[in-house]
């Protein structure tokens, strides 16, 4: 009885060594797996952001033209509607084309369904126009949104401050030049499907200093699990953030429970082959042990 107790005792301890050693090799497999999914994330997240962009300025080339129309025409654009519907035609994602002399909306192209927005003075809406004070100051074209709409609908506003020379040289604020993009047509472009096919969800959000959270405006699935990649997207005084997640693997889940039963049963057999060899070396003393 006591060899027979020992033996369990054996196969027991080697059967808890093996489980142990399983397990081990199983969590490292699985932590470089992790890893390697959260790394090859960044990958996805950084080339998803940097199509969001390339796709951006290229749909918004039409400020920096109708920009160059108004300093051509010192200031002078009769033929506003021309020139937007040839440059509309050209960029299909672009929503509407504006123009804001003085920062105060005057030329709008389609005019309908956006009648609403003609006289909007950008620099006195306190509400959304922190964009238009830094494209002035600096110069350079600012992102602002995405916003929901005056006229209706979701879009981001690209807004290009025109300076106009004067006899001295001197450059004085003439307005400004705008073009609004819609914000699923530029996702599309710029391939989130290509996201969703990787095995990612993702969400875009937009920092704020006002709130001081970042109000998330675009997403696929559910972002933010574990391993998330968060990384910026490079839009002029935009601060868009970009967050992308491993979905949640229906396989990977299976072969995690498809490994743990192979281990469970792996460190039984090593027990269980313990315990018989054990006894079967126990049984070979006895038999061996001389007659008294």
């Amino acid at each position: 009885m006591f060899r027979q107790n020992k033996a369990w005792r054996t196969g027991l301890q080697a059967g808890l060594l093996a489980l142990i050693c399983f397990g081990s090799i199983s969590w490292c497999y699985f932590q470089n797996a992790s890893l390697a999914k959260q790394l090859a994330g960044r990958d996805v997240a950084q080339s998803f952001s940097l199509r969001i962009v390339e796709r951006f300025y290229e749909s918004v080339g039409p400020v920096y033209m109708l920009a160059s129309l108004v300093r051509k025409n010192n200031g002078e654009l009769s033929d506003f509607d021309a020139w937007a519907t040839d440059l509309i035609h050209e960029f299909p994602l672009l929503r509407t084309l504006e123009l804001a002399p003085k920062g105060v909306v005057t030329h709008v192209y389609p005019l309908q369904g956006n009648e609403v927005v003609i006289g909007h003075d950008l620099l006195k809406d306190k509400s959304r126009n922190k964009e238009a004070h830094l494209a002035v100051s600096k110069r350079q074209m600012s992102v602002a949104g995405p916003f929901e709409l005056m006229q209706g609908g979701f879009a981001a506003i690209a807004r290009y401050p025109i300076f106009i020379k004067d006899q001295n040289g001197r450059g004085s604020f003439w307005g400004f030049s705008i073009a609004l993009v819609n914000i699923a047509d530029l996702l599309a472009v710029a391939g989130e499907s290509e996201i969703e096919r990787s095995g990612y969800d993702y969400q875009l959000c937009r920092n704020t200093t006002d709130s001081g959270k970042c109000e998330v405006f675009a997403w696929r699935g559910k972002p933010m699990a574990e391993n998330y990649t968060t990384v910026s997207v490079g839009l002029p005084n935009a601060n868009w953030m970009l967050t992308i997640s491993p979905k949640s693997d229906g396989e990977l889940m299976a072969l995690k429970i498809s490994i743990l039963v192979a281990v469970v049963v792996a460190s039984l057999i090593v027990a269980i082959g313990v315990y018989f060899l054990q006894r079967q070396g126990q049984e070979s003393t006895s038999d061996d042990e001389p007659i008294s």
